[in-house]
């Protein structure tokens, strides 16, 4: 085989490579981002809250939605909400419905329709907002919470832009217990209730002589 055939030869294997290269690199462009829907966003979201402090009897409570970007692809947040419910104690018009032998209304979702506290609307324009890949970003809400309260449920919604012809979000629901406010210390079965010392006498112990002269007196 001359040069000029070798030649040849070699650019006809260069030419095999580069194609099947291109025709591997291609499928697994689409297992990675059509199987494994990677051209979609992926997120998780948490709930969490604080408590800033106490004015005229309500809790300042901090709500907290954590927004995570697990994904490859950007994330972009168009829209959303975030709704605060009380959920302990029960309302007292509970009671008396189930007395009469009705029932409790019920939302979509199956769960009783609890008392709204506060409801924020969320929305960004131009775009959205961004969170880059592997990222996060957290979302605060204050609302005052009567200090009768004893429990309360976040739920929070957020919706991506990258997909218009469905919708395409996350949503959470946690629920968080208060401590109560302003509450009596009550004394256990097996524990010994503390009682009250007796006050302290004033001045020094009188001597027997210093008696005696008083009774002589």
């Amino acid at each position: 085989m001359t040069l000029t055939q070798w030649g040849s030869t070699a650019e006809l294997i260069e030419s095999v490579a580069t194609t099947m290269a291109l025709i591997l690199g291609g499928i697994w462009t689409y297992l990675l981002f059509v199987t494994k829907r990677e051209k979609f966003p992926r997120a998780k979201i948490s709930n969490s809250i604080t408590i800033l402090g106490m004015v005229n009897g309500q809790r300042i409570v901090r709500v907290t939605v954590l927004v995570e970007n697990l994904g490859n692809v950007l994330l972009e947040l168009v829209s959303g909400k975030v709704t605060v419910k009380s959920v302990k104690p029960a309302p007292p018009e509970w009671a008396r419905h189930l007395a009469c032998g009705k029932s409790l209304e019920r939302t979509p979702e199956l769960e009783y329709k609890w008392p709204t506290l506060e409801s924020f609307p969320l929305g960004w324009e131009d775009g959205g907002y961004i969170i880059e890949p592997r990222e996060d970003q957290g979302f605060n809400f204050d609302l005052l919470v009567d200090g009768s309260v004893r429990g309360i449920e976040v739920y929070s919604y957020i919706k991506d832009v990258s997909e218009r012809k469905r919708e395409l979000g996350w949503n959470k629901t946690t629920v968080h217990e208060l401590e109560p406010i302003g509450g009596t210390m009550s004394v256990k079965k097996n524990d010994t209730p503390i009682r009250p010392t007796a006050p302290a006498p004033k001045g020094p112990p009188k001597s027997e002589e210093e008696k005696d002269e008083k009774k002589g007196s």
